[in-house]
């Protein structure tokens, strides 16, 4: 089995020759705890330290509210933030998902929960782990500014224009994606004379959201996310049973399986 190390201490690539994978975990286990234990796990621990002063932030919002609205903020606050990181729930990507050639709808389906796992899990906790090691946050910047921060700091000059790059091209596709997705909505809604007025619209639309303040686009969003949600979740469990069966029915099949 060939393998590509990454010596992040001498910034160099070896490329060897490892035939036995029990070989290959316990040296990637060892590697990783040798040369990054003593960076990222205080890295994840302040990390942690962080989001508990932002949740003693909210607590203290919330007291003069009592216990049980605390707790709900708390939770809404977490569930708004995931949300708007990968839409689960919202029932936004099962339209583009729907237009996917696959032998069947639960194997699309099991790659549509990749993306969760990617935006969330791996993404933002990587960026998460940066802005708190850089202590980033003491700047009081916000939003694509507070990352380009971080990574500057470390990366010198090519930082900034790293995430600049970054966020271009994950907003550009995020707008064509969710001018797709809104255009898919009102056809259905209207009919297909609303295409073209609608795709107007959202170029305005997304031209505002460009120059508002942050704060208020945030309430918006979550508002609006929120708004999508609901009868989305409902209609969920309305359809449970039809997607227990065609799970069932995949996982079932050796032959879907191995497509």
């Amino acid at each position: 089995m060939i393998i590509l190390g990454i010596d992040t201490s001498t910034k160099f690539c070896n490329l060897g020759l490892i035939e036995d994978e029990d070989i290959l975990i316990e040296y990637t286990i060892n590697s990783l705890k040798k040369k990054h234990s003593s960076i990222l796990v205080p890295a994840i621990k302040d990390l942690l330290e962080t989001i508990n002063l932002k949740m003693e932030e909210i607590n203290g919002i919330a007291v003069s509210i009592g216990p049980g609205s605390f707790t709900g903020l708390r939770i809404g606050l977490c569930v708004a933030r995931g949300i708007f990181s990968n839409e689960a729930g919202l029932g936004s990507a099962s339209m583009a998902h729907a237009v996917a050639k696959t032998p069947h709808p639960a194997r699309q389906g099991t790659i549509a929960m990749v993306g969760v796992l990617i935006d969330t899990l791996i993404i933002c906790s990587m960026t998460g782990i940066v802005i708190v090691m850089t202590k980033s946050l003491e700047t009081g910047l916000t939003s694509t500014a507070l990352t380009a921060h971080a990574f500057a700091s470390v990366l010198g000059g090519i930082g900034g224009p790293i995430v600049a790059i970054g966020s271009l091209l994950f907003g550009y596709s995020t707008i064509i994606t969710w001018c797709y997705y809104g255009q898919q909505c009102a056809r259905y809604i209207v009919g297909p004379s609303i295409v073209k007025p609608y795709a107007w619209l959202f170029v305005i639309v997304a031209f505002l959201g460009a120059i508002a303040k942050v704060p208020f686009i945030w309430l918006l969003t979550d508002m609006l996310n929120g708004a999508m949600a609901i009868p989305n979740l409902i209609g969920l469990l309305f359809l449970s049973g039809v997607m227990a069966k065609e799970l069932k029915d995949y996982f079932s099949n050796p032959e879907l399986l191995g497509r």
